[in-house]
């Protein structure tokens, strides 16, 4: 009886670490080979994950402590209608930067596999052909080996999404529920989803729809780009004054710098 209690305990043990081990934490873009198969369906996050702004203004930590400012004095709704215009203006000029400098090889190495792989990002279509230049300005074509062609419009709810050229933009819905819409839209489902983000929530998302439509997931928390989050407000601050112009963080300190010595 002793032995029998012992072992139920012991496999309780081990699903509820086998439940925990479908999010890894990891530092190197590269963890997707090890993870990856012709079973599986690669998702890519873009933000924080592939690719960072080059400076603090318009990068998601940026975004975030927008918003966080202006919520404190207004209704979210009212806030996020300031915060994110301004970020999708940015996008449209800034310059962006790889958080790794392999990310463009292993993205192609994985699609010289002929492995399916995809990107899916909060970004909306409004800001799509932005999205995309930035991908190109680091040399990754995500069409190259993507589960889908063309273009189309993905609806869940009262939320939409956009397919394009590899990448599935959710415009701020659930990457979870956007994800399902387009798999049921090409009547297509993969044995495995493999997903990389910056984020552990957004990972969870879609952890919690795939599994139970029987797709096993596995998640990496890619963490590369944790301290890249910790932006100067000050800076940001300058370089949102000047935005037509885009200063560098480098400019900004010097003109932070200037006002001081002559205050």
């Amino acid at each position: 009886m002793i032995r029998k209690c012992v072992f139920c305990l012991l496999l309780c043990v081990l699903s509820a670490g086998a439940l925990c081990a479908s999010i890894i934490e990891t530092s190197s873009f590269a963890a997707l080979k090890e993870h990856a198969d012709h079973d599986t369906l690669i998702l890519i996050d873009i933000d924080d994950t592939i690719l960072h702004t080059k400076q603090a203004f318009g990068s998601d930590a940026w975004f975030y402590n927008k918003l966080k400012e202006l919520s404190s004095t207004r209704a979210y709704k009212e806030a996020i209608g300031v915060a994110l215009p301004l970020w999708h203006k940015a996008q449209e000029v800034t310059g962006v930067s790889l958080v790794e400098e392999n990310t463009p090889s292993v993205i192609a190495a994985l699609q010289d596999r002929q492995y399916k792989v995809m990107c899916l990002t909060t970004r909306g279509k409004v800001i799509m052909d932005a999205t995309l230049r930035q991908l190109a300005s680091l040399g990754i074509d995500m069409k190259r080996a993507a589960p889908f062609k063309g273009h189309f419009p993905i609806t869940v709810s009262s939320e939409y999404g956009y397919w394009n050229q590899g990448v599935l933009f959710t415009g701020g819905g659930d990457k979870g529920k956007t994800l399902m819409s387009l798999l049921e839209k090409m009547a297509f489902r993969p044995k495995k989803i493999l997903f990389i983000n910056d984020k552990a929530t957004h990972l969870r998302d879609v952890e919690k729809d795939v599994e139970p439509a029987g797709m096993s997931f596995t998640g990496l928390r890619y963490n590369r780009s944790d301290k890249k989050k910790e932006i100067r407000e000050d800076v940001a601050k300058v370089q949102e004054e000047y935005f037509n112009k885009i200063l560098s963080d480098e400019d900004a300190l010097a003109i932070i710098e200037a006002r001081r010595l002559k205050a």
